[in-house]
């Protein structure tokens, strides 16, 4: 897995899709990484349309009880340069006219 440090990777091989990584060092290390965070607790629903990517996130969300409004109020301490802080409110409000 060294090679490929993403989450789709481990979710395809944790889901059975990546069966030559099964008795990869690096994939089993990744396990017990994943598993000492909770992850392991994580179901994926087979049945949804939905990516497994964006289902992985969506209760890495709630596993870390992460809102946007928590990210708003933590935004000094998340990005330290004021250009990225700027650049990250940017993003945020603009996510935020298209909801309203």
């Amino acid at each position: 897995m060294q090679s490929a440090p993403c989450v789709n990777i481990w979710i395809l091989a944790k889901n059975g899709q990546l069966e030559h990584l099964r008795n990869d060092e690096g994939f089993q290390a990744t396990e017990r990484v994943m598993s000492a965070l909770g992850f392991n607790n994580i179901k994926f629903n087979h049945h949804s349309t939905e990516p497994l990517e964006d289902q992985f996130w969506k209760q890495f969300d709630a596993l870390y009880e992460l809102t946007e409004a928590g990210m708003k109020e933590d935004l000094e301490v998340l990005t330290v340069d004021p250009n990225n802080r700027a650049a990250v409110q940017a993003l945020m409000d603009k996510h935020q006219d298209k909801i309203e």
